[in-house]
């Protein structure tokens, strides 16, 4: 079956590249990993960042007494509001003010004749780096500005300038070490994916010398393996072309795998009919005869006949010699170097 081709390749690949392989899959889990963890962590900091900024409140007071004047209440509302950088504005009443006292200021207010705690409104800000400026803004307003004991506009001034001067600096902080982190597991990942195309062009360099000892050949053709041209992603068909390895390479294609124009064809990406397990003799000869009929070139690639993986069946196989002999006066059968050097030839002469 043809999974077991593919599943038989890979594991021939990653025993033939062993330290590539864990080199590659080590350096990806280890980056990978450092990612979740950093980003868990940058995410769990830069959500108690801003659930601390987001707890600065800006308090304006009014005179005691203000809070039974419903008119004034709704009139000081409106300007607050109008306020830029306020998200919200909640009245807290003498009694809400009393209650948000921890237990012994309460016990202490209890022997008062009379709650001593002015009326409020707590703004919330869309911006917490703005609460100097909301604190001048609503300080304007007359009813809070005349509210008989100052400050009468308050946000924690020192503290809150603290919190926000720091958290600002880890949000940055923490900005630039996502980056860095960012960049560097592109880099590794790169590095790793260059790795993994080195191996393979020096794979085939050893191959070619181990050739070259049998038969003292030095240009060869290569069949890219399953047919794909990248390792990792990357396209290794470059590389290839840079160092010379290859002089020809053919990849996959169908029955319209057809070649008419030379002109047009890349040595190193030359289409071929790739045969599926079992493939019928009339589909092999079919396409023999469009080649015919185009007067163009065609590859068939076979990786088995009468056992392996992707298997041609036998009878299928000697249908179409049995086909090619008969018309050999008008089609050629060479090797695909032999053909690709003919053809090349004619590219160079500018013929078809």
């Amino acid at each position: 079956m043809r999974w077991r081709f593919f599943v038989s390749e890979a594991l021939n690949s990653i025993r033939g590249n062993v330290a590539t392989t864990v080199a590659a899959s080590v350096t990806v889990l280890i980056v990978t990993f450092l990612l979740a963890v950093f980003a868990s962590v940058g995410l769990f900091l830069y959500d108690k960042t801003q659930g601390v900024r987001n707890d600065i409140t800006v308090k304006a007071y009014m005179k005691v007494g203000t809070e039974s004047e419903p008119a004034t209440l709704d009139k000081v509302h409106n300007q607050l509001v109008a306020i830029p950088y306020v998200k919200s504005v909640t009245y807290v009443s003498p009694a809400e003010a009393l209650k948000q006292l921890n237990k012994d200021l309460q016990k202490d207010a209890g022997s008062l004749t009379e709650n001593p705690l002015p009326p409020a409104f707590y703004m919330k800000l869309t911006n917490p780096d703005k609460a100097s400026q909301v604190s001048a803004a609503a300080g304007q307003i007359p009813e809070v500005q005349n509210c008989g004991s100052a400050p009468c506009v308050t946000y924690g001034k020192e503290i809150a300038d603290k919190v926000l001067s720091v958290t600002k600096w880890v949000l940055v902080v923490l900005g630039a070490l996502m980056a860095l982190l960012g960049i560097a597991a592109v880099v590794l990942i790169a590095n790793t994916i260059r790795l993994s195309i080195f191996s393979r062009r020096r794979e085939i360099e050893v191959m070619n010398r181990m050739l070259f000892a049998v038969d003292g050949q030095t240009n060869r053709t290569y069949a890219y393996p399953c047919t794909e041209t990248t390792v990792n992603g990357q396209d290794y068909v470059d590389t290839l072309r840079r160092y010379g390895l290859i002089k020809y390479a053919r990849v996959g294609g169908d029955t319209g795998a057809v070649i008419t124009n030379p002109a047009t064809l890349d040595p190193l990406r030359v289409p071929a009919l790739g045969l599926e397990d079992h493939t019928p003799a009339d589909a092999v000869i079919g396409f023999v005869k469009s080649v015919e009929d185009s007067g163009g070139m065609g590859v068939i690639m076979f990786h088995g006949i009468g056992g392996d993986y992707i298997t041609t069946d036998t009878d299928v196989h000697q249908r179409l010699v049995d086909y090619l002999v008969e018309h050999r006066s008008s089609i050629w059968v060479g090797t695909f170097r032999e053909v690709m050097d003919f053809v090349m030839k004619k590219k160079g002469a500018g013929a078809r």
